[in-house]
């Protein structure tokens, strides 16, 4: 499904009767309708998602609440982002999948959605280390236990 449509009088033709597709206006003129309602980047991770945005989509500028494939992002320009995310923030990323860029095409949402799965991560491992300390606090006092009853 193409991201913009370009109304237009008529097609222009090459000489042999074909579509003149270097004639054919420009979608990016239409692209003034996404600065009216452009909101800048707010924090880190919103500023570098829009800086890969705009190295991919050969932008000079990406609002944080502008739509990836409204802007002319499509599936195979995902999965450059998705690499280029993955140098950019790291580990950051390394949690969440490709299929979840798709759920989440606009930077702030995105941003949102890191923050939420970076958060989760931690209190995952925060849980672990939980589990840990009960597992040993655990073995300490069957140790205790078996002292008390002679059986060390």
């Amino acid at each position: 499904v193409p991201a913009l449509f370009v109304i237009v009088d008529t097609l222009p033709l090459t000489p042999n009767g074909k579509v003149d597709r270097r004639a054919l206006p420009h979608p990016e003129i239409l692209l003034q309708e996404f600065e009216v309602t452009y909101v800048a980047p707010q924090n880190e991770i919103e500023k570098a998602i829009a800086d890969v945005w705009k190295r991919v989509l050969d932008l000079e500028k990406v609002g944080r609440d502008n739509n990836f494939f409204e802007i002319g992002g499509n599936s195979l320009l995902i999965t450059k982002v998705y690499s280029n995310l993955k140098n950019t923030l790291g580990d950051r990323v390394e949690s969440i999948s490709l299929i979840e860029l798709f759920k989440y095409p606009t930077i702030s949402s995105l941003a949102k959605h890191l923050g939420q799965v970076r958060q989760t991560a931690s209190s995952e491992l925060n849980n672990s280390e939980l589990v840990d300390r009960l597992a040993a606090g655990k073995n300490r006092l069957k140790e205790r236990r078996q002292k008390a009853e002679g059986l060390i």
